[in-house]
């Protein structure tokens, strides 16, 4: 994939941040399952730490983004950083939460 900035100038992935490089991809996967349950039926979204390495600001608004797709399918992420569970807790869309204590699932 290449990608163009508002110049037209192109950059391969490989010349992009890692961070620049995930949102990149998680667009894309936004698009492929948006495109996805348009066509066919729905199915899950699996996603575990998907923001890690996105900064605040990007955080917050790729977590309203996986969010919308809540209306078109079921999201489930998983976490193990307070900041990215608070970033899709702001959505306002989030429907239940669960947290692994003492060896044990434990709905919130």
């Amino acid at each position: 994939i290449d990608v163009e900035d508002a110049r037209g100038a192109r950059q391969s992935t490989e010349e992009l941040s890692y961070g620049t490089q995930q949102q990149l991809y998680l667009a894309v996967r936004c698009g492929l399952v948006r495109e996805y349950t348009r066509r066919g039926e729905p199915l899950p979204v699996i996603l575990d730490d998907v923001l890690v390495n996105f900064d605040p600001d990007r955080a917050a608004a790729a977590a309203i983004a996986l969010s919308d797709l809540g209306d078109l399918c079921q999201v489930l992420v998983f976490t193990c950083h307070p900041q990215m569970a608070e970033a899709f807790i702001s959505t306002g869309k989030v429907s239940a939460r669960f947290e692994l204590a003492g060896g044990k699932i434990c709905a919130l």
